[in-house]
């Protein structure tokens, strides 16, 4: 896969989403149960007086101490729109909450010393706060990355399910089309001829008066109505579905490494949970300063990692014991710094710094890899969907090009058959059998072109020739056509005419609204595409010209997609893009 920024995070970014009701939405708060009850297991059991399940019963209602005034706050804050300022501070108040109902709950139960009253309630407020943020943030990437791919799964489902019956559906009303058509002008004709031949010298004058409004009665009007008529197909209607946090989890997909680290946002929160707890165990100058070293080691291994796995790709289970063993390192380097500073605190550290950093960069990496094949999938549903997009476009090609076929016949041999014969037997004072027999012959074989048989379209070549020879006098017109473009038209005649079809359509617009009086014709083959410019020295059409007429439903029919603009209000740019091949 193309070098992507699938990986690639800001704090302004993740600011942005943990600074809103993600946090405090449902999921949020219950996924936050376990870094609540297990920090204080890992953080105070064996340091301070108290068995495991004192411990657990303390964290337990700290957590639900947290529980109710977050689930009230998300209440106010989805009622009113608070701006993003007060998130953080509200995340510190309920933490708080949390850190005074654990000192006196602590405090009763005979845990928690009196001088921890100042570690509690503002260690919590910190430690609340960073777990809201990030827990948001993971959940946030996970819902708009899932949001995202449930839309283009929906979008592939529906041109799916129209590709299984667009050529049946193109055939239904292409002989809907081609029946009624014949249906009602091969008996008219037919009837003509019979009278025809019947009629006596004296009648040929009511003959030729037939002639002449079958053709302006039925044929024109029909050639008409075909020629306008829009080439649709039906839209399937699907339900969208619902995705689950475990349904695209899957642990053989491939992730690339470099987006898996996060420097800035690991090293942030690390210096922010472990701060608190390091002020209480080794005191203010060396918990301060174990806690940057912490921090510190984070930023340099994780943008090291990156660094030296840019290039590599792993399956997920592989990625994340590679993920934890980096996480190991940066324990192992902040415990080196610790016995450097003060040796005799590295017993009652090196339980609790491995266990914090690998219980973050466990969390990081559930995040981040769900986060990854989110993506990952929506970026391969949009190539799927890039494919089903051109293949539609094909059948609208298709629809549409056989749609003017038949009115071109139409338009074409029938009516000139008609009219030519009705001129000729106006024209004869007593037409002889002879004549008449020419005439009738004329009409039989206008009724052979009701078969509506497919022909080869003309080449492209001789299609610019032809335009350019047309508008001599009236407008120079240049062209820049490769070999590429040429084989694939004549290899598929619907594209050949579509690409025709859309070059005339753009010059006669460039001259007829702008007074353009030099144009220049280039193209290319782009991926099974032809992506098509138009550059003229006129005026653009106004936005009423642009968008409404028989020519838009033309560009909009035969065109993947197109656009009009001016450059310096000089020149005016056509771009289209003409799908040759899928």
């Amino acid at each position: 896969m193309a070098e992507s920024t699938l990986g690639q995070v800001s704090f302004g970014r993740y600011y942005r989403q943990f600074s809103s009701n993600y946090a405090l939405g449902k999921e949020n708060l219950l996924a936050l149960a376990v870094p609540m009850i297990s920090v204080n297991l890992v953080l105070d059991f064996g340091r301070v007086p108290g068995g495991f399940w004192t411990w657990f019963l303390v964290a337990f209602v700290g957590y639900l101490a947290m529980l109710a005034p977050a689930a009230i706050v998300a209440v106010i804050f989805r009622r009113v729109k608070i701006p993003t300022g007060f998130y953080l501070p509200t995340f510190f108040v309920i933490g708080m909450i949390r850190g005074i109902t654990i000192y006196i709950l602590g405090r009763a139960l005979g845990v928690i010393p009196d001088h921890d009253i100042a570690y509690r309630v503002i260690g919590s407020g910190v430690f609340v706060m960073a777990m809201m943020a990030t827990f948001a943030t993971l959940i946030s990437n996970f819902d708009r990355a899932a949001k995202s791919v449930r839309e283009l799964e929906i979008k592939r489902q529906s041109l799916q399910n129209r590709l299984s019956s667009m050529q049946l559906e193109i055939s239904e009303q292409n002989s809907e089309i081609t029946g009624r058509v014949s249906g009602l002008l091969s008996p008219v004709i037919a009837d003509l001829i019979q009278r025809l031949s019947a009629a006596k010298a004296s009648e040929i004058g009511s003959q030729v008066a037939a002639l002449r409004n079958t053709v302006d009665n039925v044929v024109r009007p029909m050639s008409q109505s075909v020629a306008s008529a829009t080439s649709s197909l039906s839209e399937p209607s699907l339900a969208q579905g619902q995705s689950s946090w475990f349904g695209r989890l899957n642990l053989d997909a491939k992730l690339r490494l470099k987006d898996v680290f996060l420097p800035s946002m690991s090293a942030f929160m690390l210096i922010l949970v472990s701060l608190p707890s390091s002020i209480a165990i080794a005191g203010p100058n060396n918990g301060i300063t174990f806690a940057i070293t912490l921090g510190a080691s984070a930023w340099l291994i994780l943008n090291l990692a990156r660094y030296a796995f840019r290039n590599l790709e792993m399956g997920t289970f592989l990625a994340a014991m590679l993920h934890l063993l980096v996480h190991a390192l940066i324990g192992l380097t902040a415990l080196a710094a610790i016995y450097f500073v003060e040796k005799s605190l590295l017993l009652q550290l090196v339980a609790r710094v491995f266990i914090l950093v690998l219980i973050f960069g466990l969390t990081f990496f559930i995040g981040q890899a769900r986060h990854l094949h989110l993506l990952r999938a929506n970026e391969e549903l949009q190539l799927v969907n890039t494919e089903l997009e051109k293949l539609n476009a094909q059948a609208k090609q298709e629809l549409w090009i056989n749609r003017r076929r038949i009115a071109t016949v139409l338009h074409g041999p029938i009516q000139a058959a008609l009219y030519a014969s009705a001129i000729r037997l106006a024209q004869a004072k007593r037409p002889n059998k002879k004549l008449i027999q020419e005439v009738t012959d004329d009409l039989n074989d206008a009724l052979k072109e009701l078969k509506f048989e497919q022909s080869s379209a003309m080449p492209v070549r001789e299609v610019m020739r032809e335009m350019i020879d047309l508008w001599s006098g009236v407008c120079t017109i240049y062209t820049s056509i490769p070999k590429a473009v040429h084989q694939i038209t004549n290899k598929h005649v619907t594209a050949a005419e579509a690409f025709s079809e859309v070059v005339r359509e753009a010059v006669s617009n460039a001259v007829k609204h702008g007074n353009a009086d030099e144009i220049e014709i280039t193209a290319k083959l782009n991926d099974g595409v032809i992506d098509l410019q138009v550059i003229n020295n006129g005026k653009p059409p106004t936005e009423k010209q642009a968008s409404t007429g028989y020519g838009t439903r033309i560009l909009n029919e035969l065109t993947l997609s197109w656009s009009l603009r001016e450059i310096n209000s000089e020149k005016t740019v056509f771009t289209a893009e003409i799908v040759a091949s899928v």
